[in-house]
């Protein structure tokens, strides 16, 4: 029985994380924060929804967005960018750096930027990183005198800072569009090659239509291309009969997420392919 109570609470101490991992988190607004080069200061609000303090941790560091070799999207960070780079983390101080927030308060984070004197016009780029943590979480087994165990968990919420100096102009194009059917989903692969001196922000969606002219399904994404990317979409093909359709992919400079404020705007870009779905094996 003494085993049997060890391996409970063992169990108990692997799972609390789990649940508890929400509790321990803030939330983080806006999702982008764009600072201008003349007043070179932004903020960004940090709410505890829940019903204990937490502490929060704020740094910056660089990256961006990358694909691997099947398409899935990943952020590419790092402390010491390579020469070039457009990065912003090692000119912008956060204050404050450390704070608790108590249950249903905000804490506000202020953004101060000392970029060089000589800084070209273009935009620059950081990541900034909220880690959260509430205090330890006291776990014991049934006999409370031989088994006590502490748990920490930190939850890191990793968001944007944009700062911009004189003009940025950012445009997207849109190459080697192309598909394949796996069971019953369409994988499709688009390369997408940002332009100009900012990156591009924007939705991606993507339209599966019939010879009718109806959509038979669609997906939507939320982009930011700062280097080349070549990422996938997966669109379920479960309720599509077998026949031949196009699909119609569409980039915009809008977001949901974002106010038409922080994107730099730019044309529309569009591409199609054909596209047959074979009947399905029975």
């Amino acid at each position: 029985m003494k085993r049997f109570a060890l391996l409970i609470a063992l169990l108990i101490a692997l799972l609390a994380p789990l649940a508890s991992a929400a509790a321990q988190s803030v939330t983080v607004a806006p999702p982008v924060v764009v600072i201008d080069h003349r007043a070179r200061g932004g903020s960004l609000d940090l709410y505890n929804p829940s019903s204990v303090p937490v502490e929060v941790s704020v740094s910056l560091l660089y990256g961006f967005p990358v694909s691997d070799s099947l398409g899935n999207v990943d952020l590419n960070t790092m402390e010491h960018p390579p020469a070039g780079e457009p990065s912003a983390a090692g000119w912008i101080d956060a204050y404050p750096r450390r704070a608790t927030v108590l249950p249903g308060q905000k804490q506000t984070v202020r953004f101060l930027a000392r970029p060089p004197a000589d800084l070209p016009d273009r935009e620059y780029w950081s990541r900034i990183v909220v880690s959260s943590k509430a205090a330890a979480i006291a776990l014991a087994s049934p006999d409370t005198t031989k088994i006590t165990a502490s748990l920490n968990v930190e939850i890191r919420t990793i968001t944007t800072l944009l700062y911009r100096k004189g003009t940025v102009t950012a445009t997207v194009a849109a190459s080697h569009l192309r598909t394949a059917v796996h069971g019953d989903s369409l994988i499709t692969r688009v390369q997408l090659d940002p332009h100009g001196n900012a990156a591009w922000l924007g939705t991606l969606t993507g339209k599966f239509v019939g010879a009718d002219g109806k959509t038979v399904a669609e997906f939507e994404r939320p982009m930011g291309v700062y280097h080349q990317v070549d990422p996938s979409f997966i669109l379920p093909l479960d309720s599509v009969p077998p026949g031949k359709y196009r699909l119609h992919v569409e980039l915009k400079s809008e977001r949901r997420d974002l106010p038409r404020s922080t994107l730099v705007q730019s044309p529309a870009v569009r591409d199609s392919i054909e596209v047959a779905v074979p009947p399905r094996r029975p």
